[in-house]
């Protein structure tokens, strides 16, 4: 039950965000803010362990989580963005591309083995997405909203691999800065 209401709320954001009569960066600060406030609220519950985190921070700390932080803003910004240019259901099909960014990044760095029907699953959900584009034109605003979407599935991509990379640091420590730290991005687009 608890996975189906994830689901249906994951599902609804784009259709959300689109309705929302706050502009993308606005709304992106309001969120981020939300998220940093409440898992700044999460380390503050845990302080002993908190405090230790805290004493353990480094240079690669800092690197780690400004990073994933920049990154996550960057996915947001073009998320947003994608839908409000073109509408929910582009915005939401150009950043289902994240799947297909992932298995080819995954396979670029020796993470994982990519198979003929790997191949050619990857190829009909590119040719689907290429089916979606009403006129190749950049004057078309679902196109734009469609290649902005796709580089938020990149983008998007790139956050498990960095989750990964990083996974020796305390996975609250690390949503706090990916959270935190994509403020940077939005703030710096006002």
């Amino acid at each position: 039950m608890i996975a189906l209401f994830a689901v249906l709320v994951f599902a609804s954001a784009p259709t959300c965000i689109r309705k929302v009569e706050l502009d993308t960066i606005s709304l992106g600060i309001c969120r981020l803010g939300l998220a940093s406030l409440g898992m700044t609220a999460l380390l503050a519950v845990d302080w002993s362990k908190t405090r230790v985190l805290l004493q353990s921070w480094n240079r690669r700390t800092t690197k780690a989580l400004v990073i994933i932080g920049l990154t996550f803003g960057v996915h947001w910004l073009l998320f947003f963005l994608s839908i409000k240019t073109a509408n929910a259901a582009i915005g939401a099909i150009g950043f289902s591309t994240y799947g297909i960014h992932l298995i080819v990044l995954g396979w670029l760095l020796g993470r994982g083995h990519v198979g003929l029907l790997d191949l050619m699953g990857l190829l009909l959900a590119c040719l689907g997405t290429w089916l979606l584009i009403p006129e190749y034109s950049f004057q078309n605003d679902h196109t734009v909203g469609l290649m902005i979407g796709i580089v938020s599935g990149l983008a998007s991509a790139l956050l498990p691999l960095l989750h990964q990379h990083y996974a020796d640091l305390d996975g609250n420590l690390r949503a706090w800065g990916q959270f935190t730290f994509a403020l940077v991005v939005f703030a710096c687009c006002m």
